[in-house]
Order: structure tokens, then sequence, then C-alpha cells
């Protein structure tokens, strides 16, 4: 059993894939946004509040069926791909409210979050913050 985790780690380090990342929560570096708590961003997220600290928030997704969405849901939310699929579609017909902005990958939502014309809050690998975006929160 050691050698298949030590195989596992060399395998997943040779590939340049972090075993464990931090996921960081970003918006463009000049955004008016400056603290955030990690039950505004739970309450962000489920759609029951759209502002922060009086300024109006727009929320970036990563593409539905990708790793990082997944591990962001669990890690905020503590719940996994299918249960945010039938939060969201509750959501939806309901009238309570619509999912967040789905991009196609993370080159898209860092063009979003550093458009400036709207306050776009995304999340990403840690490891892919570029000094054009700031840091709000970080989940190891």
């Amino acid at each position: 059993m050691k050698g298949f985790k030590l195989t596992f780690l060399l395998i997943a380090t040779l590939m340049g894939q972090p075993l464990w990342a931090d996921l960081a929560v970003v918006v463009g570096k000049d955004a008016l946004v400056d603290n955030v708590s990690t039950e505004d961003l739970r309450r962000l997220f489920k759609g029951q509040i759209r502002a922060l600290d009086g300024t109006r928030v727009a929320l970036l997704d990563m593409p539905e069926g990708s790793s990082i969405r997944d591990d962001f849901y669990y890690r905020l939310l503590h719940k996994h791909a299918a249960q945010m699929r039938s939060f969201r579609a509750r959501m939806i017909f309901t009238g309570k409210g619509a999912p967040p902005r789905a991009v196609s990958g993370l080159s898209e939502m860092k063009v979003l979050l550093r458009a400036g014309d709207k306050v776009y809050i995304g999340y990403m690998d840690s490891s892919q913050v570029t000094p054009d975006l700031r840091v709000l929160m970080t989940f190891p």
C-alpha cells in the first residue's frame, strides 16, 4: 500500500497536477469589494444576496462537470455536483434567482474579472491567480 501511495504521488507530481490545491475566490484588482466572509460567500452562491457592502456583484462559475467547480461547491457549501444541479433547478423553477454565469474556462473567467464594467466574483486554483486579480479568500 505504501508503494501505491508513493507511485501515485510521483505520477501526480510529474504530471504537474497538485494533489491538494488551494482554491482562491477572486475579483479584479480594482473591484470595490474589499472583505467577504465565508457566510457572505455562501449566501451569494446560494442566491440569497446579490450585493456586498452595497456593491452589486455578479458571480462566475467554471464549466459544469469541471473538477474545480465540483471541488469549490463541496468546500464552500458541502454539496456535491448533483446536489448543486438540483438546488439550482429549484431556484430557477421557483423564480428565486438565477445561477452564476458559467464561463468556458479559466481564460474567460480572467477576462471577465478584469473587465471592470461589473464587479465579478469567481474562483480558481490559487496557483492561477495573476497580479491583475485580488484574492478575497482561499479554501485549503
